[in-house]
């Protein structure tokens, strides 16, 4: 599985940056990696609020994912998800 960027948040924590993903059996949705918890979520704007928990093997993850050109923010996630 593919893990996103973790960064130092403002008073020394850490935040994991979501890393999101296309899947291709999945198409009207992206599939988003954050704290490493899967999420499956429309390919909307603001999608982020009418997001699923989402389950793969490692296998799915590793044959079905590939990295999408899409802002978190276009979703809807907010740096304090």
């Amino acid at each position: 599985m593919m893990a996103g960027s973790m960064t130092r948040g403002k008073r020394g924590t850490r935040s994991e940056a979501p890393t999101i993903f296309h899947d291709r059996l999945l198409q009207a949705s992206v599939v988003v990696e954050l704290a490493g918890a899967l999420w499956l979520v429309p390919r909307v704007q603001g999608g982020w609020a009418r997001r699923t928990r989402l389950m793969m093997t490692p296998e799915a993850t590793a044959s079905r994912l590939t990295p999408a050109d899409i802002k978190p923010a276009w979703l809807g996630i907010t740096s304090g998800e």
